[in-house]
């Protein structure tokens, strides 16, 4: 399927620009593997795939010995990941009418897998948190400013980790957060704490830590580089347990304190959503973006 493979490499081209490079080499194995899938399969073209081949590759996925093993969440995020990665391909496809129709129209995806976590924390858990970090140390002073600039703007980790320098506006008080396809674009305001500390990193800490010059990442991981999300998860998780919040705390719960502090200030919840959140045109039912939580 020379076509398919050509067209697949036009589409992570694509998406270089606005994806770190594991996660494009990600997008690269999970699109490759279906592609070995439809050879298998007997598929000879790009055109000749249809729902009923998605629901016998998401049949193929469920009896895989990755998928068969682990607990039952981490066996549903397998599939669904793969799923809707590939799922994305199609529909820009679809949408560049370089396929007849998206083949991922009307076939049914697994829901999100259940993780419970904690969902909001209390104003004494943030402050614990923010307080965490050693200040007097490099790498202390960036987190502190991570975790400011997460709270007080409601980031998800990969909005995070997509951060450009270029993005935060510290005289506005705003930052512009471009994380990926399946999220819009949108701009948040920054408090003045987030400003205070962001300034502080970009002074002090960010040059040191720089190691290329062309490098326009905002937050540096100790090598010099982007953050991926795995690393920005750790990083949660050691201050997670270092203040008891425990090993299901993560980037999330300060995002969903984020909002629950808006509405305590007076915010009404369509406007903490539209800042959150801001609205997606309409979607198909095979639309990735419908199971984005």
């Amino acid at each position: 399927m020379k076509r398919y493979e050509q067209l697949a490499a036009a589409y992570l081209e694509e998406l270089r620009p606005r994806l770190t490079a594991p996660t494009l080499e990600q997008r690269r194995r999970m699109l490759q593997s279906f592609h070995g899938f439809l050879q298998a399969s007997g598929v000879r073209d790009i055109d000749g795939i249809t729902g009923d081949t998605i629901r016998a590759y998401n049949q193929y996925l469920r009896q895989s010995p990755i998928s068969r093993s682990g607990q039952y969440q981490r066996r549903t995020g397998y599939i669904r990941t793969r799923l809707l990665q590939v799922a994305a391909f199609f529909r820009h496809l679809a949408a560049q009418k370089k396929i007849p129709a998206d083949p991922f129209a009307g076939v049914e995806l697994p829901p999100p897998p259940f993780f419970p976590r904690r969902h909001v924390l209390t104003e004494a858990e943030v402050s614990g948190l923010l307080a965490a970090p050693a200040v007097d140390q490099p790498l202390g002073l960036r987190d502190r400013a991570m975790f400011e600039l997460a709270y007080g703007a409601g980031l998800r980790a990969r909005e995070l980790a997509a951060l450009d320098v270029a993005d935060v506006d510290l005289a506005a008080g705003r930052v512009t957060v471009r994380a990926a396809e399946l999220y819009p674009e949108r701009t948040s305001a920054v408090g003045a704490a987030a400003v205070a500390w962001l300034g502080r990193y970009l002074s002090e800490v960010r040059p040191v830590q720089l190691r290329e010059s062309r490098e326009r990442a905002l937050f540096l991981s100790n090598y010099g580089e982007r953050f991926v999300r795995v690393g920005l998860c750790e990083v949660m998780r050691r201050y997670g347990r270092r203040v008891g919040l425990g090993r299901r705390f993560g980037w999330v719960a300060l995002r969903r304190t984020c909002a629950a502090r808006l509405l305590r200030e007076g915010a009404d919840e369509l406007t903490v959503r539209a800042l959150l959140d801001p609205p997606l045109p309409a979607v198909s039912a095979g639309d990735p973006r419908m199971y984005r939580r």
